[in-house]
């Protein structure tokens, strides 16, 4: 048996859970004030969570559409006493099931893309700094119809959608929660001393600005163009910091330049300080606990979430600080960071049936050295990182600009290469790996294919990506999953390779992250093929070994792919 559970709650400007979760619960203003059930014997109920018949839902499955909020308002409720302890079977989120299969993760979307089945966000928007004692009897009414029926979507969607779920992804989804509300361990004394100094720095760049003494117009392109011009000097177009006319301005105009240079240094330590004050914001017990979407991309990697992106923080330092350092190790433990080397070009080869280089990868060779020897462009015996660094260097170029089938033009644009050194290697590249060659051609050629229908990439792991509603009137397109609703995009072979690569390299990373959980390891943080574990300090050589033996074992379903890891330890997370 299973349970749509949705929960209602207060929400306003200065309540809301774009501050962080726990802030949100602790908030003076909080109030979960309704919650909808719906059964799968088509049981419904709508009230107050005080009220509910949660000894009905003893051993159920519970379903919510955002479990990371649901869940936690639940235990919340429980804790305070509102509520009774519930032993469900399972919670599972419907939202995250809907991405993998394929659908926006919005329930209104999913419904829409899923069930055919429209529903108005319009009464939840209408709460917005409203409580539910003051709605008059209509309204009431209309709230608990819209939460019932949003109780009643997350069981429509499990019914449909939950056979194609494989348990390993729902595992998956469950520990992306986990993972998340359990928080990296947090440097709060860094994180203070640091907005100190970004403060500070702040201040310093204000100085500089001949038009004002405060940040309001600081940043002004009328006041800095209007005081260019009083000193004789006719601005660039743009203040942008990499603007190329901006850069050769500054060189030419000294003086001024500063000026122009401490608008950067202001803009830079602003956005810094929010990171730091949000982080600041939300440390709870020497952690912080943050957000991230499970198949949050259409490949099924992880996506930011909750107002802070984990998965993009700043490396090195910054204006004499450094966001990434505080995360830091407690006491007593250590970090270990582990990632999967050139996964996405062993993955690419693996698809395409390229052997001659995974073979020698499988011999624990370097996967740049591997290719070189499969090109017949080494063949000394010294390890080619040693013996020739540059023919290394321009291997790697090589497969990270090629293996998309980028042409020699925008390789030359975003190497910096000469062109016709581009167009050399693009064609040696094409020449030495016919298989990957014939493999874009053969996608693009499929999905031409299927105009007019849905196209479909079989992935090693079971998964299968989805292109819906395939159209060639306006060139090759489809629509995917993109900022909330289906959006249709342009494709061609370069694109669905890519496509297919990374998310054949997220399944087997994901993989072994289960892997390393059910070993016992405490995974704190995922960042794309990179895996961050707190360990205790005193088994930290013990760890470190038993994690590289696990990242590079294979799955089950790809065992012939040759995968290579290392495993650092830090106190601090600078990776």
């Amino acid at each position: 048996m299973y349970a749509g559970i949705d929960y209602e709650t207060y929400y306003d400007k200065d309540c809301t859970i774009t501050d962080g979760l726990q802030n949100y619960l602790k908030h003076d203003n909080f109030d979960a004030y309704m919650v909808s059930i719906y059964c799968d014997d088509n049981f419904a109920w709508v009230g107050h969570p005080k009220d509910a018949p949660w000894d009905k839902l003893e051993g159920v499955i519970a379903l919510s559409h955002n479990r990371g909020f649901d869940e936690p308002v639940h235990d919340h409720l429980i804790s305070t006493g509102v509520i009774p302890p519930t032993k469900f079977k399972e919670w599972h989120c419907t939202a995250d099931m809907a991405a993998y299969s394929g659908y926006p993760r919005s329930l209104k979307e999913s419904l829409k893309e899923s069930l055919g089945l429209v529903m108005s966000k319009e009464v939840r928007d209408n709460m917005k700094g409203r409580q539910f004692e003051d709605l008059d009897k209509e309204e009431k009414l209309e709230l608990a119809k819209y939460a019932l029926f949003d109780a009643k979507g997350c069981a429509c969607l499990w019914k449909e959608n939950e056979s194609s779920w494989p348990e390993w992804e729902r595992d998956l989804s469950r520990e992306t929660t986990r993972m998340c509300w359990d928080g990296v361990p947090i440097d709060e004394e860094e994180i203070h001393k640091s907005i100190g100094i970004l403060s500070q720095k702040i201040c310093d760049s204000i100085r500089v600005l001949p038009w004002t003494e405060a940040q309001a117009g600081a940043l002004s392109p009328k006041e800095w163009s209007a005081w260019c011009r009083s000193q004789g000097k006719e601005p660039p177009a743009s203040m942008a910091k990499t603007d190329p006319e901006v850069i050769e301005w500054i060189k030419d105009n000294p003086e001024e330049g500063k000026v122009l240079e401490a608008t950067h240094d202001l803009r830079g330590a602003n956005s810094l300080l929010k990171k730091f004050e949000t982080m600041g914001g939300r440390i709870e017990n020497g952690r912080l606990p943050y957000g991230m979407k499970y198949f949050g991309a259409h490949t099924g990697r992880d996506s930011g979430d909750s107002g802070f992106n984990m998965q993009n923080l700043p490396r090195g330092g910054m204006y004499g600080v450094d966001l990434r350092s505080c995360v830091r190790a407690g006491a007593g433990k250590t970090l270990l960071v582990s990632d999967l080397a050139q996964i996405e070009a062993r993955c690419a080869a693996w698809l395409a049936g390229e052997d001659d280089m995974l073979e020698l990868a499988r011999q624990g060779m370097d996967w740049y050295e591997a290719q070189a020897r499969a090109f017949s462009m080494y063949k000394d015996s010294a390890p080619l990182k040693i013996q020739n660094p540059t023919l290394r260097h321009t291997m790697k170029q090589m497969c990270l600009g090629c293996q998309f089938a980028m042409s020699a033009n925008k390789f030359s644009l975003i190497t910096g290469v000469e062109y016709d050194d581009a167009t050399s290697m693009v064609r040696t590249f094409r020449s030495k790996m016919p298989k990957l060659v014939k493999l874009w051609a053969s996608m693009e050629r499929d999905m031409r294919e299927s105009n007019g229908e849905d196209y479909e990439i079989g992935l090693p792991s079971g998964r299968t990506m989805k292109y819906r509603r395939v159209e060639l009137e306006k060139g090759l397109s489809a629509e995917i999953p993109r900022g909330g609703k289906m959006q249709r995009l342009r494709f061609w072979k370069g694109t669905l390779i890519e496509n297919a690569t990374q998310a054949f390299a997220r399944d087997v990373f994901m993989d072994r992250v289960l892997a390393l959980r059910k070993a016992g390891h405490r995974v704190v943080l995922r960042v794309h093929d990179e895996v961050v574990i707190e360990a205790d300090l005193d088994n930290a050589k013990e760890a470190a070994e038993d994690i590289n033996r696990i990242m590079s074992e294979p799955p089950e379903w790809c065992k012939s792919l040759p995968l290579g890891t290392d495993v650092e330890q830090m106190e601090r997370y600078t990776k």
